[in-house]
């Protein structure tokens, strides 16, 4: 029963560690997302604010006063994501474990439950480690997603702004 119980713990650290695997390739794509939707919206920002200050010279020089330089442009700062994880994952088992799993089956029942305990044991607190881990790393990309509609709707906003603007102009 014990190493029946073995062998599935060791199926679900599998699974468990191609689920983390995919999460972080999740984030890091995400991540990627997020920085070109910054760069569009402040891309977009730039473009509202040269027609602010074209809008605002033009109003300048209708009233005939002087007309004032546009504001300088400050140089465009890269925002960047850092992963705040750290992993305490070991890869490889212990050459103990290794040398108990060839133990002869024909150890008395005793032994075999005195070996497998500890193991069974460490797998169930490594699956533990695997799955809270899993669960920070999928709430981190949910955040991240959630940060990036919001950039989204940030950037469609100042768009359908800046249409209204133009179309009032034109």
């Amino acid at each position: 029963m014990l190493s029946a119980r073995l062998i599935r713990l060791k199926e679900k650290e599998e699974e468990r560690h191609a689920e983390r695997q995919a999460l972080k390739y999740a984030m890091k794509t995400n991540q990627y997302a997020l920085k070109n939707e910054l760069k569009k919206y402040k891309k977009l920002q730039k473009e509202v604010e040269k027609m602010a200050a074209m809008m605002k010279m033009e109003d300048e020089d209708e009233d005939g006063e002087e007309a004032k330089e546009p504001p300088p442009e400050e140089p465009e700062e890269e925002e960047e994501e850092e992963e705040s994880e750290e992993e305490s994952e070991s890869e490889s088992e212990s050459e103990s474990d290794n040398e108990s799993a060839n133990e002869a089956e024909d150890a008395p029942d005793e032994k075999k439950k005195a070996n497998l305990e500890p193991r069974v044991k460490r797998h169930e607190n490594r699956l533990a480690s695997l799955k809270k881990g899993n669960y920070f790393l999928q709430a981190n990309v949910d955040r991240i997603k959630d940060e990036i509609n919001k950039t989204r709707e940030m950037c469609c906003t100042l768009q359908s702004d800046l249409d209204s603007v133009i179309a009032d102009l034109g």
